[in-house]
Formats: C-alpha cells, sequence, structure tokens
C-alpha cells in the first residue's frame, strides 16, 4: 500500500501565486494546479517523427527514434497497478518533452503524465512537488507517445506521476488540501493551531486518496 507522509512546513500564500501544498513519497506531493486540468491526445494514425503531433507508432516501440531519447529503453519496467505495465523516458534535451509506451490499450478512461520535482528533505524522504498541467491519453497498446508537458514553476522536472484519468481530480484534491484549508480560514496562516489542523486535514484528504486509488498511479523519477 502507497502511503503519504507529510513534511511539517510553514507556508505563506500570495493571492497572485499558484496555490502550493508541500506533502512529502514514500512520496510527498506539493501542487501548482488547483483541479483537473489535463488535456487529451489521441492518436489514431501513424504520423511522420518529425512532426509536432505527440503520437508516433514505431517499427520498434521499445526503441524512440526522436533526438533527445538515444538512450531510451521503453520496455514495459513499470507496474501502474490498473494502468498495466509502462515504460517511460524524459528527454535529455528538453525536460518537458518525455516518451512512452504502455503495454496495453485503453481508449476510455485515459492516462495522465503530472510534471513533478523530486527532492529528499533531512529526514531522506522524497518530497514531491506538482510543477505543472497534467497532459492526459488514450492510447494504443504498444505505441509510443511523446507527450509535452506545461510547466508552470520555476522547479527542475525530474519526476512524473503516471495516473489514471479517473483519479486525477483526487490526486489534485490531496495536493491542495493544506493550502485550500489555509486559504478557506482567514488569518490562518498567523495561526499554528489553525496551520496544525490544515495539515490534518491534507492527511486525511491524501490518505483517502492512497486508500481508494493507490491502484490507479506510479511515480517515476529521472
Amino acid at each position: 500500500m502507497k502511503t503519504l507522509f507529510f513534511a511539517s512546513l510553514f507556508l505563506a500564500f500570495a493571492c497572485d501565486a499558484p496555490k502550493q501544498t508541500r506533502y512529502p513519497t514514500t512520496p510527498t506531493y506539493n501542487s501548482g494546479v488547483g483541479s483537473v486540468d489535463g488535456v487529451f491526445t489521441d492518436g489514431g494514425t501513424s504520423q511522420d517523427e518529425s512532426s509536432d503531433d505527440p503520437y508516433q507508432d514505431p517499427s520498434d516501440p521499445a526503441t524512440p527514434s526522436r533526438p533527445g531519447f538515444e538512450n531510451c529503453n521503453l520496455g514495459h519496467r513499470y507496474d501502474g497497478g490498473s494502468i498495466g505495465s509502462f515504460g517511460v523516458c524524459q528527454s535529455t534535451q528538453d525536460e518537458r518533452v518525455f516518451a512512452t509506451s504502455f503495454a496495453q490499450a485503453d481508449a476510455s478512461v485515459g492516462t495522465c503524465f503530472v510534471p513533478m520535482h523530486l527532492y529528499y528533505d533531512q529526514y531522506q524522504r522524497a518530497v514531491s512537488y506538482n510543477v505543472g498541467r497534467a497532459e492526459c491519453v488514450h492510447n494504443q497498446a504498444n505505441t509510443t507517445y511523446y507527450p509535452v508537458l506545461y510547466k508552470n514553476q520555476n522547479k527542475q522536472i525530474n519526476a512524473v506521476m503516471v495516473i489514471k484519468y479517473s483519479s486525477l481530480n483526487p490526486f489534485m484534491q490531496c495536493l491542495n488540501a493544506k493550502s485550500d484549508y489555509i486559504n478557506g480560514h482567514p488569518g490562518c496562516m498567523y495561526d499554528q493551531n489553525c496551520i496544525n489542523a490544515a495539515q490534518q486535514y491534507a492527511s486525511m484528504v491524501c490518505t483517502s486518496f492512497t486508500d481508494n486509488h493507490s491502484n490507479h498511479y506510479k511515480q517515476v523519477s529521472f
């Protein structure tokens, strides 16, 4: 069972800044978006690899042919639960660009990619921040896709959350739970009791997310 541990951190929120909630992976996560904000790409026919279309159907799906993926192996080595086995690589030329392939098709629900920044805190816990918008795909099996992730935070993308579209909204609710609580209680950021309550609320929301959706996502770091 995947467990989320929250880091104890006091955060100040500017009115015009993206909302940020931090939660440590066993892992820990943080959000830069407020709700489901996913863009779907549906691949239907093969495209020339030089085009900007994120869909491609190469002869050898385990070896992407686009620049930036020369050392990429898209063998389906990650277990995504209901997503099935999949492979994913990050471009060496552009941190926003990924190559991915799935062992099983999903033409109905869809799978999303959320850009993340991961580091280790003083307790050696992996802490992840969401740094942009989710991009989603209705995929065919054994087909290479090249999602380009939108980044809205000044942090490196060094991990990606691969998650079923049906679990994306609960994931975002978990990410935003602490900041939503603080923003909903005027003066909360100056009241330690309120901060503690916000932390407890976030823990409850994220525990609910992992209890109900642990089979529908996989975070991969690079």
